[in-house]
């Protein structure tokens, strides 16, 4: 008998899968570590996905720390396995979204150099530990980064919105950008110090694409973007008993516009959280009596888009691209799409 060769089926439709994690840590409620509207940002996300997006609630994991029949625990060990599962077997044309929430915080980076700021990033599964003052079993910028990031092939589209302090740079992803204020002109671009796949410098801003980086990136590299509630040095704010305010902001926000780009999604999400700051510290200065002084005004965090390319290629794609929307495949992007797998993966005989 000969062997016959078998090519792998081809796609006519791109997958959608997600993973939402919201840590409440009511076991920590003594220590003043209780986060008791996270879950709600789960219910937030999920319901932006499906009802926005197109996504499927099979497609969907949940990870949080109830006893609801539909979610697994947290642990770092069931976070880890499920980061890995929503990348594993993914493809070109593929669109995958993680949310996080739950706490953020820093520790000194062992290596000297690699990190910007001289920190690491990290977030506490539900079984993070405490010892002596000492955090120990956190998940690691690098991990996320190890696992999410670079796990993912070329032409996959890669979404992380983590709401937590201290978040900016979780996903230790090269370009930065955070708007300066709704009352200021222009984007903060940062650079993390490195660059990831030679992405910065794939594409020049004088390409002569027309879609900036769009037909590079679905080419050559994954397209990965992490939105984040807050920079490295800052921490976030949750003074509704809704969910917390970035998720509630970010959802609003993709509802009222899918065809927005990045930069413009960026810039609203960041005025939003202005206003709803300023509002907030209003109320606090009312409400305090007469012989009470003003209290201390909250800062208003700035949410933070980091990327795996460079701003040229990001932050004038539509967020649809990224996020997802109408997703069958022309037969040219299919065969397009099929071509390039074929070139990365092995045929099977």
């Amino acid at each position: 008998m000969s062997n016959s060769l078998r090519l792998p089926r081809l796609r006519t439709r791109a997958v959608k899968k997600a993973l939402s994690i919201a840590i409440r840590y009511s076991h920590l409620r003594d220590q003043g570590f209780e986060l008791a509207h996270a879950h709600k940002d789960s219910v937030k996300v999920v319901k932006l996905l499906t009802e926005k997006l197109g996504y499927s609630y099979d497609n969907i994991t949940l990870l949080k720390d109830c006893d609801d029949g539909q979610s697994r625990p947290p642990t770092r060990n069931n976070i880890i396995q499920a980061m890995r599962d929503l990348v594993s077997n993914s493809m070109p044309g593929d669109h995958l979204i993680c949310h996080i929430s739950g706490h953020g915080s820093q520790r000194k980076c062992p290596i000297e150099g690699q990190e910007k700021d001289g920190k690491d990033e990290i977030f506490w599964p539900v079984d993070v530990e405490f010892h002596d003052d000492e955090i120990k079993n956190y998940i690691l910028d690098d991990e996320i980064k190890e696992i999410l990031v670079d796990g993912v092939q070329p032409g996959v589209n890669l979404v992380l919105i983590v709401d937590c302090c201290h978040s900016g740079t979780i996903a230790d992803l090269p370009h930065g950008h955070s708007d300066h204020s709704p009352r200021t002109k222009g984007l903060s671009i940062e650079e993390k110090g490195y660059s990831s796949f030679g992405c910065n410098t794939a594409m020049e801003p004088d390409s002569a694409i027309t879609e900036p980086g769009e037909e590079a990136m679905k080419r050559m590299f994954p397209n990965v973007v992490c939105w984040s509630a807050c920079k490295d040095d800052e921490i976030t704010y949750s003074p509704s008993n809704n969910a917390g305010i970035f998720v509630q902001l970010l959802a609003k926000a993709i509802r009222e516009d899918v065809s927005q780009t990045h930069q413009q999604l960026l810039h609203k999400v960041t005025e939003m959280m202005e206003d709803v700051i300023s509002r907030y510290n209003s109320a606090k200065r009312q409400t305090a009596t007469y012989d009470e002084p003003d209290p201390e005004p909250i800062r208003p965090p700035k949410p933070y888009l980091s990327t795996l390319c460079s701003q040229s290629e990001i932050l004038h794609l539509p967020i649809f691209k990224t996020f997802g929307r109408n997703l069958d495949l022309s037969n040219r992007d299919a065969k397009e799409l099929y071509d390039f797998h074929m070139i990365l993966s092995p045929v099977a005989t």
